[in-house]
């Protein structure tokens, strides 16, 4: 009984997600469900869906550890999950199991598609206008389409990833008109963004630990990031010599001179002081929280009009956990069981998730 409430009370918040005749799907794999309205794999709930605006909840379960393995993509479709590490983040929903997808293979045909609050493995954008946002990502990269329609292939221009945690890189390979904000990337390595332009890069915080981590980005605007360069050799660039025409103003790098002089950048800022512990990347659990600005950070007034900067700052502050903006339930409380003579009791608390 208490399962079956379980889901009628996630149904209800999908629902309240869209207030137009999309059709919601819900997916999940937990065995005796009984429910033929309910998809057992995420492929299965995509091949059912109209050709564009179906949503697809994705549900946590106890099955392969909530992994939900590969999909691939060739319709407009909005694909929810829960969010992840939703145990370190508090005020999440009070089911702390997240849901994984391994490979996103979004082809030809999936413009427009949105993928929210789910741990991935590996992105592939292959087709216009898709966005990645409140999702911990190992990796995302630009393609051009593996399969023609109507004659005509199709490329991953004007992606949009917000409010994502990123381990490795972000390969745009000739992607142009991205919009990459308010994420925190954890590799810092060499092309930890790679061959983009026209590109917007704002509000983003960085681990820095390689000089050329961001590589062939050109015409493109670099601002209001933080980049965390902590232990590095002096002269240790932050944008690579491959770079034309870009702007980069408004940042701050820690440790060393790794931005252009001027254009309102800062270099050379104590470590120390930036985030609410001295050093977030090496912190016992890593916690995504441990990012947010310090009370009196000197980020917080780099930005233009002596604003913050970096990821939880701007008009679409990093969120923790990838809460997606749907309804969460913070607590759940059933009797058990119920019959004709005593009704079943239940009590839950929601609240909003902007």
């Amino acid at each position: 009984m208490k399962k079956r409430s379980l889901l009628f009370v996630f149904l209800l918040c999908a629902f309240a997600y869209t207030s137009n005749a999309q059709t919601v799907r819900r997916v999940n794999k937990t065995p005796g469900l009984n429910d033929p309205a309910i998809y057992t794999s995420v492929q299965a709930a995509i091949d059912a869906s109209a050709p564009s605006g179906d949503i697809i909840y994705i549900e946590p379960t106890d099955v392969d550890g909530g992994n939900y393995g590969d999909v691939s993509i060739i319709k407009q479709v909005t694909i929810i999950g829960t969010g992840y590490d939703l145990a370190l983040t508090p005020n999440t929903s009070f089911d702390k199991r997240q849901v994984t997808l391994m490979n996103i293979n979004l082809d030809n045909g999936s413009a427009g598609t949105i993928i929210m609050g789910m741990a991935i493995s590996n992105v592939t954008v292959r087709d216009i206008n898709c966005t990645i946002t409140r999702c911990g990502v190992n990796s995302i990269s630009a393609a051009g389409s593996s399969i023609t329609v109507g004659g005509v292939n199709t490329y991953g221009h004007n992606i949009t990833v917000t409010n994502c945690r990123i381990g490795s890189q972000f390969y745009g390979n000739g992607s142009t008109n991205c919009i990459i904000s308010n994420n925190i990337f954890l590799y810092g390595g060499p092309n930890t963004l790679y061959n983009f332009t026209g590109a917007v890069i704002n509000y983003n915080t960085f681990k820095f630990t390689n000089a050329g981590m961001l590589d062939e980005i050109d015409g493109s605007t670099i601002t209001n990031n933080i980049f965390d360069g902590r232990g590095l050799a002096a002269n240790t660039l932050i944008l690579s010599g491959n770079s034309n025409g870009t702007t980069v103003s408004n940042n701050l790098c820690t440790d060393i001179a790794g931005l252009p002089s001027g254009g309102g950048n800062v270099n050379s800022a104590n470590p120390n002081f930036i985030f609410t512990v001295a050093n977030p990347w090496t912190a016992s659990p890593y916690n995504d929280s441990n990012l947010q600005l310090a009370a009196s950070s000197p980020a917080k007034t780099v930005g233009p009009g002596s604003t913050p900067i970096g990821a939880f700052a701007g008009n679409n502050p990093y969120i923790l956990s990838g809460v997606p903006n749907v309804p969460v339930i913070t607590s759940f409380f059933n009797t058990g069981s119920g019959t004709t003579a005593t009704p079943l009791s239940v009590t839950i608390s929601v609240r909003s998730a902007n």
